[in-house]
């Protein structure tokens, strides 16, 4: 048996691969492209039998391992600090180790177990979804403060920055003096055209929009601020539901979805982040304390 440690890295990984005794036969460095995955398949088809170790468990790299029907095993990043020699991280000094560690069975050091093409597919859209709510949400921040450097009164009206509506307002209307000019009824045929629900609010919107204000000496440069930040949002805002759209989508071919969905609290986005996060491979957690 040999033991191969992989320490990951953005442009190359780190190569030990260790006999059975604990010598390191061979230490070496492989580019993450088609060419390094070559070099690695061909040192390591020479091997026979072997396990391999590394930090994550997912990823091209980890993608082509699998594929290529070897035991690939995962020790996380915590687990292996802990057992470092020393403080300073040395990626040379770290492949060492997680083939070290798969040599001796450490209880750390656990196989990767795959999941179905639509657990998959969950994860990678719960992961898209949540880094562009991130996205919106330090988006919207934004446009908050550029707001209130010139036009506060935008954020008063409004519950919520994000919202269709509020987006559209300040689409059409960037500035104060541009709110201003809008009569009432104009106000009431936009607010109607873009189905806001609290038609009773209007009248005090209007009323707040021509409420004495202090204005900025130049504003020019806010105004541009803000449309860009709009357009962007509003994107955010099409794409996120899309998404959204697409998780349910996925999740409802699952044959466990019901099962998934009868949990207590579990919505539309709950459930299938719970079905994306533990999988459907019972192998997984062979118990309950797992």
């Amino acid at each position: 048996m040999h033991y191969v440690g992989i320490d990951w890295g953005d442009q190359e990984h780190y190569i030990c691969i260790m006999a059975e005794d604990g010598r390191a036969l061979s230490q070496f460095v492989v580019k993450h492209n088609w060419e390094g995955f070559e070099k690695l398949q061909k040192a390591l088809s020479q091997l026979g039998e072997l396990e391999i170790n590394l930090e994550r468990p997912d990823g091209l790299l980890v993608d082509w391992l699998v594929s290529q029907k070897w035991p690939v095993f995962v020790t996380q990043p915590k687990a292996l600090a802990h057992r470092r020699p020393r403080l300073s991280k040395d990626d040379r000094g770290d492949a060492y180790l997680l083939a070290s560690l798969r040599r001796l069975k450490d209880e750390d050091s656990r196989p990767i177990v795959t999941h179905s093409e639509i657990v998959d597919q969950l994860r990678q859209l719960t992961r898209a979804y949540d880094q562009l709510v991130k996205q919106q949400t330090s988006t919207a921040n934004q446009l908050r403060q550029v707001l209130k450097a010139y036009y506060p009164v935008a954020i008063e009206i409004f519950d919520r920055i994000t919202g269709p509506v509020t987006l559209a307002f300040l689409r059409n209307y960037p500035d104060p003096e541009a709110a201003k000019a809008v009569s009432k009824e104009m106000l009431t045929a936009f607010f109607r055209e873009h189905r806001y629900r609290y038609a009773q609010r209007i009248e005090k919107i209007y009323k707040q929009l021509h409420q004495p204000a202090p204005a900025a000496r130049v504003a020019a440069g806010y105004i541009q601020h803000v449309l860009a930040l709009v357009a962007v949002l509003e994107t955010l805002h099409l794409q996120i539901q899309q998404i959204k759209r697409q998780i349910q989508s996925v999740f409802e071919k699952h044959p466990e979805a019901s099962w998934w969905q009868s949990f207590p609290g579990a919505g539309p986005l709950t459930a299938p982040a719970l079905l994306g996060r533990i999988g459907d491979n019972r192998e997984q957690f062979p118990s309950s304390d797992e």
